[in-house]
């Protein structure tokens, strides 16, 4: 039995994450993850900004969900030669400084990944945000991030500004939202296995805490 490393999130959203990923009633490409996360940060939140914040709470909900997705992601495709990860972990949010997860490629390195949420898939991902995972991943995770490949970039947008392109340069792998619904639109094996995977994590945690 496969448990998410995101246990934490999914417990904390409970009913947003069974809105997303129960199989019957969920969401089945990546377009409709964001207009389904969109809804339902605006359900708990009505009364806030959209504000694409980290302060703001419908944000860092949008995010915490896309923490949730990237997490099912890489467990499910953590052999595939372009966007794997084996052995990936979330960082405990009291441990995340810029980076959300560490994971390692399919050349042996270590990973540092960060998941970015974008409602607007236009909305450009810039070099300070990137820059913040870089600094984390070096000073307080202690990853060396020397070779190619070894910043991951979870995200529903689709762009990134020329000067991260240019600074970053092979370090950088995108895993943007094009490349997502290349995996995930209308893959009814993903979606049951997303569904599996939250209730084999839901049910590790129950037993934990009956013990």
């Amino acid at each position: 039995m496969k448990t998410l490393s995101t246990v934490i999130l999914i417990a904390t959203h409970l009913d947003q994450v069974i809105s997303l990923f129960n199989y019957d009633n969920g969401v089945k490409t990546i377009g409709e993850f964001v207009k389904r996360t969109e809804a339902l940060a605006k359900e708990k939140y009505f009364n806030l900004p959209e504000d694409e914040d980290d302060n703001n709470p419908a944000f860092k909900l949008k995010g915490d969900l896309l923490e949730i997705l990237g997490d099912i992601f890489f467990n499910i495709y953590s052999a595939d030669p372009a966007v794997g990860l084996i052995d990936y972990q979330s960082i405990p949010i009291d441990e995340d400084y810029g980076v959300d997860g560490i994971g390692t490629n399919v050349n042996g390195d270590k990973v540092a990944v960060q998941m970015k949420y974008k409602a607007n898939p236009l909305t450009k991902i810039e070099y300070k945000e990137i820059a913040r995972t870089y600094m984390a991943g070096r000073l307080v995770h202690n990853l060396p991030l020397e070779n190619n490949d070894t910043i991951f970039v979870f995200t529903t947008g689709n762009e990134t500004t020329a000067s991260l392109q240019k600074v970053a340069a092979n370090k950088l792998r995108v895993i943007d939202r094009k490349i997502i619904a290349g995996y995930v639109d209308n893959n009814q094996n993903f979606w049951l296995q997303a569904e599996e995977l939250i209730m084999d994590t839901l049910d590790t945690l129950n037993k934990n805490e009956s013990h």
